[in-house]
């Protein structure tokens, strides 16, 4: 299997990765130093979702009620 994107729902740390509870939660941020993928979340979230992990906006995909995700050839939504 190979990792095409990430579904982060929302800022939390246990959720993306960040700080939580005084330790650190490894997340988006790892995995990007690893592979290069789209993470798709809320446009809401975005700017929380930055702060949370040290990752810069441009390396996610906002989305906004309604819109589909595909997984491969698979809409799901």
């Amino acid at each position: 299997m190979r990792c095409v994107g990430v579904l982060g729902t929302h800022y939390h740390a246990d959720h993306v990765g960040g700080m939580l509870g005084g330790n650190p939660v490894e997340g988006v941020a790892a995995l990007l130093e690893r592979i290069q993928v789209p993470v798709h979340v809320q446009h809401d979230e975005v700017p929380w979702v930055v702060r949370a992990t040290g990752v810069g906006a441009e390396h996610f995909v906002a989305h906004d009620s309604g819109d589909l995700v595909t997984v491969g050839d698979v809409p799901c939504g």
